[in-house]
């Protein structure tokens, strides 16, 4: 069964120069964007509910999320939410959206689950991003 990557862009989403955007170009055949109907001023519970839409479609099996920023938080709140397994997750500079200095119109995102995830992922972040 082959892997497909659906990417969970941050808030205002990935411009055409964001590693996100250059691997979607470059592999368009396992790359897909799930594709938020608010990217400025996102709220939690819709984009919740796209990813697992986007998910159930490409069948969970099949499916590596990978996330960069806010998407991380967005995937936290979905897996609490639908529990749904899926291959894997890759997880990217989490935004801390609970800190003062975290200055995005977002609404629901905070606070941040922490409950461990049920399928594997891989987080990579630094103090800086």
């Amino acid at each position: 069964m082959e892997t497909i990557y659906l990417t969970v862009p941050d808030v205002t989403n990935s411009g055409s120069q964001h590693w996100q955007s250059l691997w979607e170009k470059v592999f368009p055949e396992k790359f897909r964007r799930i594709e938020q109907e608010e990217w400025n001023t996102p709220i939690c519970a819709d984009w919740v509910e796209k990813i697992e839409s986007d998910v159930q479609k490409a069948n969970p099996e099949r499916v590596v999320l990978v996330a960069h920023s806010l998407g991380c938080t967005a995937i936290a709140h979905w897996a609490r939410k639908f529990g749904t397994r899926i291959k894997g997750a890759l997880l990217v500079a989490p935004s801390d959206c609970e800190a003062a200095t975290y200055n995005f119109d977002t609404k629901g995102f905070a606070p941040i689950p922490l409950e461990k995830l049920s399928f594997r992922s891989l987080v990579v972040a630094s103090v800086d991003d």
